[in-house]
């Protein structure tokens, strides 16, 4: 079983995160709920609203956006990939689906707990901005 210091490490090595004081990834550990999903569950579905992102502590999972007709499997990603981060900023449809592929276990990042947090950061906030900058970028080319 993971500890709050393991969640805190995990964290730390997460870039989204990696600029925040340790006394700040400690908060957000602990406002942040742990959630644990079978192989088969979906853990977010493309087109849905949402004000929440999710750190995988364990496990894998599978990515799957549009691709013309029907979806394809993307890739795969898991131990410290974020799911969702542009949730933190703002609420806008998912732009793929993820279903876990084996049990895992992340913890839900809530917008309104990561917004107090950062408000005080502003390296944080500026790297939560350029990473999610990258990934709109990626995701356009």
């Amino acid at each position: 079983m993971m500890c709050m210091k393991d969640e805190v490490q995990i964290l730390k090595a997460v870039p989204l995160f990696a600029r925040m004081p340790v006394q700040k990834l400690r908060m957000l550990a602990f406002t942040s709920e742990r959630v644990h999903f079978a192989p088969g569950d979906p853990i977010a579905r493309e087109g849905e609203m949402s004000s929440v992102a999710y750190v995988i502590l364990c496990g894998e999972a599978e990515v799957s956006a549009p691709a013309g007709v029907g979806s394809t499997v993307s890739g795969l990603i898991g131990e410290r990939d974020v799911i969702g981060e542009s949730a933190l900023l703002c609420e806008r449809p998912r732009i793929a689906s993820v279903t876990a592929k084996t049990e895992v276990v992340a913890l839900r990042v809530n917008r309104d707990c990561y917004m107090r947090l950062v408000a005080d950061c502003p390296h944080s906030t500026a790297q939560t901005i350029r990473l999610l900058g990258e990934r709109m970028n990626a995701t356009l080319c």
